[in-house]
């Protein structure tokens, strides 16, 4: 089929959409300096391990929620 993308394919895609949206909400969401780089970091973390959660699923889940232990 010469239309579908492969889903790592797509996986990537997604995860470079929600990495551009992660960035857009940083620059244009009023915040502290502070916050505002939180926010790329985690952000950028979560939305780049879109990228290989078709790999690594037990290594994203684990990885991502203790990003977000470690942030809150």
């Amino acid at each position: 089929m010469r239309g579908r993308l492969a889903p790592d394919r797509v996986d990537l895609l997604l995860a470079a959409a929600l990495l551009l949206g992660v960035a857009l909400q940083a620059a244009f969401l009023s915040m502290p300096a502070g916050d505002r780089l939180a926010t790329l970091v985690v952000g950028g973390l979560v939305a780049s391990s879109m990228a290989v959660r078709r790999r690594f699923p037990v290594a994203v889940g684990f990885g991502v929620q203790a990003v977000l232990l470690i942030r809150a």
